[in-house]
């Protein structure tokens, strides 16, 4: 009996079932922080690292299967395996700077997506040159923090100066409408007291008039009755 009677009927005397399709390799699956690091001038003979920091931002799981080194003289560390989407990893690339000069190492990151290419650069000086160096780079460092807080201190006093000058404005701006306010309060003060008078004065000339109207009416009153006596005798 041959093999494909007993596996898919569909298929002819002697052919091979298709494969599955083979699934698309994605480097971009691994992300990577930072693909280069520039040491700048270091020391002869003392080792630099540097931590490249790798993601699996894809939708399935990655694995990390090598790290090489193109020379002797770099020597990465990393741990192979498995990574699940959203997790982090990590990749430290040492150099050695045995050799005085500019180097340019290439680092190879291969993973089930691919290869990734890391870079690390640098100048290894010689320990003399190195020290005359770092002394003459920390003094302009020194000198740089130097005139930034400098200038940071003075752009603080300038602050504080402008913040004073506002609180000055802002008091005198207090000082006119308080006077304002007191102005305003004394001229209702002098008005109630004037309208005050002049009702009182209002009051006792009406007085003096119906007083005076009292007066008129009392001989006519006295005449009328004196009238009627006459009248009934």
């Amino acid at each position: 009996m041959s093999a494909n009677s007993q596996g898919d009927p569909n298929l002819a005397p002697g052919q091979m079932p298709p494969s599955a399709p083979a699934v698309a390799q994605n480097p971009e699956f691994i992300q990577f922080k930072e693909l280069s690091y520039d040491f700048g001038n270091i020391k002869q003979g003392t080792p630099v690292s540097h931590i490249f920091e790798f993601k699996n931002v894809g939708t399935r799981d990655v694995t990390l299967v090598n790290v090489a080194a193109s020379c002797g003289c770099t020597t990465p560390n990393w741990k192979g395996g498995i990574y699940n989407p959203q997790t982090t990893a990590q990749i430290t690339a040492t150099y050695n700077a045995a050799s005085e000069g500019f180097f340019n190492k290439v680092i190879t990151v291969t993973t089930s997506e691919g290869v990734n290419i890391l870079t690390i650069t640098g100048n290894v000086l010689g320990a003399a040159a190195y020290d005359e160096w770092k002394i003459k780079k920390d003094a302009e460092d020194a000198a740089k923090a130097k005139a930034e807080a400098a200038n940071k201190n003075g752009k603080s006093k300038s602050a504080e100066k402008n913040k004073k000058g506002m609180e000055k404005k802002d008091e005198a701006k207090a000082k006119v409408e308080t006077k304002k306010e007191e102005v305003e309060k004394k001229h209702d003060e002098h008005k109630s007291e004037s309208d005050a008078k002049k009702e009182a004065t209002k009051t006792k000339v009406e007085a003096k008039k119906e007083a005076a109207k009292s007066k008129t009416k009392k001989p006519e009153v006295k005449k009328e009755t004196e009238e009627k006596e006459t009248e009934s005798k």
